[in-house]
């Protein structure tokens, strides 16, 4: 596993530490790791533009002449893959506003070695059981192999109807069978009941408004008051903080 760190942060005291703080890690680790470091957003823009890949960010929210969510925002329109987004700050209200970039973590001030271990052991679990999460899929034509991240959501046809449909980001999938016993089989992944018959994925909630889930593909997806407090509360929680 190939692990490229891009830490932006206009603290020198904290750039200057990161070697200190990183290299034992990395020379005890068996995957490979490095890391760049930046004092300001522009400079760390434009490598990505010429083609400097990252696929884990560590920005100060409130870093001089920028917002650490914008620069966010604009990382994650130039990467293939969704990056990991880690956000130091110091102000627990950014929360809120951060949800539209999907933030990994957020980290508070002193950052110390055993913070930043914590994060990192936690991606190279993730990004493990992200590469066997697989699902297979009986349709009409033949049987159709679903990574569990790609499921944007899953939604029963009908309340008399035993199909399945499976919506990707660029594709439905539709199976036999019952959201119960999809809700059972993934139980240990993010998904949860937003409606009667619709289990949404969490990881790809963009926003909500209305009464309605903003896919991070621009799809929506209907939420009943009966699950909407225990969405928000989900949301909230698959963004592991380290706000103490």
């Amino acid at each position: 596993m190939y692990l490229n760190i891009a830490f932006c942060d206009d603290d020198s005291n904290f750039l200057s530490g990161i070697d200190a703080i990183l290299n034992p890690y990395i020379f005890n680790s068996v995957h490979e790791i490095s890391y760049d470091k930046y004092s300001d957003s522009t400079s760390l823009l434009n490598a990505i533009a010429n083609n400097k890949k990252y696929n884990i960010f560590i920005l100060d929210m409130e870093i001089a002449e920028s917002n650490g969510i914008d620069v966010a925002k604009q990382i994650t329109s130039q990467c293939e893959t969704e990056p990991y987004i880690i956000f130091i700050s110091n102000y627990p209200e950014y929360m809120q506003d951060s949800f539209s970039v999907h933030p990994f973590q957020y980290l508070k001030k002193p950052v110390t070695a055993e913070k930043i271990y914590c994060i990192l052991d936690e991606i190279i679990e993730k990004e493990k059981r992200h590469h066997v999460s697989y699902i297979m899929l009986d349709t009409k034509e033949s049987e159709k192999t679903v990574n569990v991240h790609d499921i944007f959501f899953i939604e029963s046809s009908g309340k008399k109807s035993s199909t399945i449909i499976f919506h990707l980001a660029k594709e439905q999938i539709a199976t036999k069978g019952t959201l119960s016993h999809w809700e059972d089989k993934l139980l240990s992944f993010a998904f949860c009941r937003c409606f009667k018959g619709i289990l949404v994925n969490i990881e790809h909630i963009h926003y909500i408004s209305d009464m309605k889930i903003i896919m991070s593909n621009g799809e929506e997806v209907p939420i009943s008051r009966k699950y909407f407090k225990n969405i928000k509360h989900e949301m909230i929680n698959n963004v592991t903080t380290f706000l103490h």
